[in-house]
C-alpha cells in the first residue's frame, strides 16, 4: 500500500501545483521510476478506483484517491512539525523521517 500512497500523493502534488493532470513523465521523474512502471501503476490505480487515467493525457485523482492522498499529506505535515519543532531535528532529516512514517499510520 505504501507505493500506492506515494503515487497518489505525487499526483495530488502535481494537480495542486500545476493545475493539470499528472503525466507519466512527471510521475516517473518525481518517483524516480521508469515511465513504463508509471503506466502499469496508473492502470492498477484506475482499476482500484483511485484515479481517472487517460493515456497520453494523464491521471487525476478520484474522490477516493484524493481522500487517501490528503490523509497521507496531513500525517506527513504532523510528523514533520513534531520532529522539527518538538524534537529539534533539522528540516531535511525531519522531512525524511516523515516520509517513512506517514504510510504506517491509520
Amino acid at each position: 500500500m505504501e507505493r500506492i500512497e506515494e503515487y497518489l500523493e505525487a499526483i495530488l502534488d502535481i494537480q495542486e501545483k500545476e493545475k493539470r493532470a499528472a503525466r507519466t513523465g512527471d510521475l516517473a521523474r518525481m518517483l524516480n521510476v521508469k515511465p513504463s512502471s508509471v503506466t502499469e501503476m496508473l492502470l492498477k490505480l484506475s482499476k482500484m478506483g483511485y484515479v481517472d487515467y487517460k493515456p497520453y493525457y494523464g491521471a487525476t485523482l478520484t474522490e477516493k484517491g484524493k481522500e487517501i492522498a490528503m490523509r497521507i499529506k496531513r500525517y506527513h505535515m504532523i510528523f514533520e512539525m513534531f520532529f522539527r519543532d518538538f524534537l529539534g531535528i533539522d528540516k531535511d532529516e525531519a522531512h525524511r523521517l516523515s516520509c517513512e512514517l506517514e504510510h504506517h499510520v491509520n
